[in-house]
């Protein structure tokens, strides 16, 4: 039986571990354990050794065929753009967005998980950007239908990007670029 340390559990369960690197073993009890814990924990781990890292490794090019790894995408400052950002007005869960009126100050009020991630992604760059939340209504009682029409609408420009609980799929990825995931349910903001 495979005994697992607490930081190995910590990986396994709350880090959500989906390979393990290592460099090549010295002996063949290495060996043995890794194979034990690969069987038991049903992780792959892969041994490399440090002179395969080193030397089969080509130097990365980045767009502009540059070696320099970029600080981000700089926008132009000379436009002075406003980007319009649509937030779908969702039935769903009014913790990952919300879009309602207030009728005192009749204006739009945007919050929610997906919303604070924009604005901490937005705030992390290292240059300004404008951006202006818009809510994006629908008729359509299909929301997937809503959702994809949203999708459509960013792709035509008539918006810059979308912030929500907007699934990824085969067919939306064909119009727009989607972020990574940013909670476990596999959503992502539109770019």
């Amino acid at each position: 039986m495979l005994y697992i340390s607490y930081p190995a559990f910590y990986l396994l369960e709350k880090a959500k571990v989906k390979v393990i690197l290592i460099s090549a073993q010295k002996s063949t009890l290495d060996t043995k354990v890794l194979a034990e814990f690969r069987n038991q924990t049903k992780i792959p781990v892969i041994s490399v050794s440090s002179s395969t890292i080193d030397d089969d490794l080509n130097t990365i090019l980045w767009p502009g065929g540059t070696s320099t790894i970029s600080k981000g995408r700089m926008m132009q400052t000379s436009t002075n753009k406003t980007l319009k950002i649509a937030v779908p007005k969702s039935n769903g869960f009014p913790q990952l967005q919300k879009v309602e009126l207030d009728v005192q100050t009749n204006t739009t009020i945007f919050s929610g998980f997906c919303i604070d991630v924009f604005k901490a992604a937005i705030a992390g760059l290292n240059y300004q950007v404008s951006y202006q939340f818009v809510s994006f209504d629908y008729n359509n009682p299909h929301i997937g239908e809503n959702y994809n029409d949203l999708i459509y609408q960013v792709y035509l420009q008539r918006y810059d990007g979308a912030v929500g609980d907007i699934t990824i799929n085969a067919n939306r990825s064909l119009y727009v670029d989607f972020t990574l995931p940013f909670t476990d349910m596999g959503m992502g903001m539109v770019t």
